[in-house]
């Protein structure tokens, strides 16, 4: 009887076949594609024009993608929108191709105009699988718009950027990876931000949210931000109101200040009043002139200058250091309770009571006058308050 010996090489000889068959067949694609990539590409376009007429309240809804708005105002009636599809392709059979995918959604009333732009997905072929050059066409769709001052304007926009004359009506605004820039709104704006940046010259009331992007503000009046990896700028504003994380702050002129956040770095110019609760942050604040409350845990804040006529300065924390300078004309009273912290204040202070021991440090003093109506109360743990 013959015994039948196993032999390796019959199992390899059909995974020997199939990856053969692989190379030649990607080797044909990637002589075809560089073929194909030796012919120059072109642009194609199409021009798509509307023009309706809307009500000086109406609204004006824009929904695009891969592509960039313009909207300009004026004080006629009239909406009009001009698209421009662009295609960069090697031939006008293959531009044609991507301008069928892409479709334009006009609707509009009395008081609303909407033009939105849908693509629809191409599918997937072994061609293109194959097409390792990717020599698809390129494309943009890009908006121009011309609509009335008074208009409300409803803007979303999908990989490209945007641009906003200024507007009295109301603003509401959603880009994703794309950047807006805003002129001014002589109203209230909304905005939802995210892998972008946004610029706004003035705005009497904003809110929204803003994440792994940059806001800019010229000038605002309410403005309540939800914020996250990302950069803040605000000029001046009469109310502020965050709450970030990971973020960075530079804030100038502001009135009144509340803040929930962690991870947080905070740079204020002048502030009349500053309310936050915070982790893991610091804040470095130039000028403060009236209120101070600081709830703060393994934190740092600096006031580089406390104003002479400020109302109280009240601080709690764990793991956190306070820095301050406080006018040498302002009088006020002085309460600190430490553990494991340390407490420095200037020696002209008047010590009402004084008790140090191991692990804890507390004081009672004053400034100038006895009576004052301000006030500095500091409790912490695993920290410091220095005062000069």
């Amino acid at each position: 009887m013959k015994i039948l010996k196993y032999n390796s090489n019959l199992l390899k000889l059909p995974l020997t076949i199939f990856f053969c068959l692989a190379i030649a067949l990607t080797s044909w694609g990637s002589k075809d594609s560089l073929r194909n990539s030796i012919r120059a590409k072109s642009d194609f376009s199409k021009v798509i024009q509307k023009e309706f007429t809307i009500s000086n309240r109406g609204t004006v809804e824009l929904n695009n993608a891969h592509g960039e708005i313009t909207v300009e105002t004026n004080t006629g009636d009239k909406v009009e929108i001009e698209i421009v599809i662009s295609v960069l392709a090697k031939s006008e059979e293959s531009a044609n191709e991507v301008i069928n995918r892409i479709d334009l959604d006009f609707q509009s009333s009395e008081d609303w105009v909407k033009a939105e732009t849908k693509i629809n997905n191409v599918k997937s072929t072994w061609k293109k699988w194959l097409n390792w050059k990717n020599d698809d066409p390129s494309f943009t769709v890009d908006y121009t718009v011309k609509m009335p001052k008074s208009c409300k304007l409803e803007l979303m926009n999908r990989h490209g950027n945007s641009f906003v004359d200024e507007l009295d009506g109301q603003v509401r605004v959603e880009v994703r990876h794309g950047n807006i820039r805003l002129e001014g709104v002589n109203n209230s704006v909304h905005v939802d931000v995210a892998h972008g940046n946004i610029t706004i010259g003035k705005a009497l009331d904003l809110e929204g949210t803003v994440r792994h992007g940059k806001l800019k503000l010229k000038e605002g009046n309410n403005v309540d931000i939800e914020s996250s990896y990302s950069h803040v700028y605000i000029d001046s504003a009469k109310e502020l109101k965050t709450n970030s994380k990971y973020d960075t702050y530079k804030i100038g002129i502001i009135n009144d200040f509340r803040n929930e956040g962690k991870y947080d770095n905070y740079e204020i110019e002048s502030a009349r009043s500053i309310s936050t609760i915070s982790k893991y942050s610091d804040f470095e604040i130039e000028a403060l002139t009236g209120v101070g409350d600081f709830e703060m845990e393994y934190s740092g804040v600096d006031i580089a200058a406390v104003s002479a006529d400020f109302d109280h300065l009240n601080m709690s924390g764990t793991h956190t250091e306070y820095k301050m300078h406080v006018a040498e004309s302002a009088t006020y009273k002085l309460d600190v309770v430490g553990e494991f912290s340390g407490v420095k204040y200037p020696s002209d202070l008047d010590v009402v009571f004084e008790k140090e021991k191991v692990g804890s440090h507390e004081l009672e003093a004053y400034q100038g006058d006895k009576g004052s109506n301000s006030w500095i109360k500091a409790r912490l743990t695993h920290g410091g308050i220095k005062i000069w």
